[in-house]
């Protein structure tokens, strides 16, 4: 997290910052107004330490940009096992499994006096808290923010709305959502004699199952610097991340004939995946965005994003009922 220090701690350069992250409005993860376990430099604590203008102290070139920030790197969970799960447990209980969190911040000298904000503290009763005060607390309206439950391989809940997706064959327009996919991977081959460009629309004959699954990625959250720069071409994605020796939830599966899907779950002794350029069985459609059936003897490798931890559960997959046909295997490349 950064705090943006050219309001809050301007001409507080070399000052040390002490950062509780605590529970707001009713109680969440923990009780209102208490604060939370995180991790800072591996280790659980609860007043996390900045500096402002450390990162002056580098050797980026951009570094005077930070003359007025302060910058903390936190893990938002604490490293004790039974804190976490009452973390989650607590989160469960919760609507829509979320909850608002707010910062206080504490200045301090080097030798431990307490630096005097005296800007404008959030407003009390409608009016603004002039008071000088060694505390600023981040507690208004609109500078909240809120943690959710981990979410499991979160490209998948986004892979997933995008079933029915199809692919516009033999005509002069094309889905445009095909298109983004192409244009999101840096697909820039020539087709049809012209490039893609956002004003371009015409119809695709070239395979987009790696361009979906690059998109999906992407949207995720994940920055296209770690992802594979050469996403749209199915094979090239035999070397991208880390490799895992079977199928899990949000896997991405490499099949043996150029093309790639991800891991949803499973029936019987086959594996359903989730796919983009798939007929998904139904010869009526051509590539669209959908489940399918597939024979685990089809698929050559999974794999997951470099950082992204893998726990037991993920390969704990789930019968799922789809009305795909088994062995349905049918793409429009």
């Amino acid at each position: 997290m950064y705090l943006d220090s050219s309001k809050y701690t301007e001409n507080f350069q070399d000052k040390s910052l002490q950062i509780n992250i605590k529970q707001g409005q009713e109680k969440g993860i923990v009780k209102k107004d208490e604060a939370l376990t995180v991790q800072q430099n591996d280790k659980d604590v609860v007043a996390i330490e900045a500096t402002t203008s450390d990162m002056c102290h580098t050797d980026y070139l951009n570094k005077d940009d930070f003359k007025d920030l302060a910058i903390a790197k936190i893990k938002l969970a604490p490293k004790d096992k039974d804190k976490l799960k009452l973390w989650n447990d607590s989160l469960k209980d919760l609507t829509d499994k979320k909850t608002s969190l707010f910062l206080l911040i504490s200045v301090t000298c080097q030798d431990g006096t307490p630096v005097v904000y005296n800007g404008e503290n959030p407003a009390i009763n409608g009016e603004l808290d002039k008071r000088s005060t060694p505390n600023y607390w981040l507690d208004v309206d609109g500078k909240w923010f809120e943690v959710k439950k981990n979410q499991r391989a979160p490209w998948m809940e986004i892979a997933k709305k995008e079933i029915g997706e199809e692919e516009i064959y033999g005509i002069t327009e094309n889905n445009p959502r095909v298109l983004e996919y192409h244009k999101t991977a840096g697909y820039n081959k020539s087709l049809m004699g012209r490039e893609i460009t956002d004003d371009w629309i015409g119809n695709i004959k070239d395979a987009w199952c790696g361009s979906f699954i690059y998109w999906c990625f992407y949207k995720s959250g994940i920055k296209k610097s770690n992802l594979n720069k050469t996403g749209y071409n199915a094979f090239s994605w035999k070397k991208w991340g880390k490799t895992i020796s079977k199928p899990a939830y949000g896997a991405l599966a490499i099949l043996s004939y150029s093309h790639v899907a991800f891991v949803v779950g499973k029936k019987g002794d086959d594996l359903v995946l989730l796919e983009g350029n798939q007929t998904g069985g139904d010869k009526d459609t051509y590539g669209k965005v959908c489940y399918n059936i597939t024979k685990k003897s089809k698929i050559i490798g999974y794999r997951f994003p470099k950082n992204y931890e893998i726990i037991t559960k993920d390969y704990e997959l789930k019968e799922i009922n789809t009305d795909a046909e088994t062995d349905s295997s049918s793409t429009t490349r």
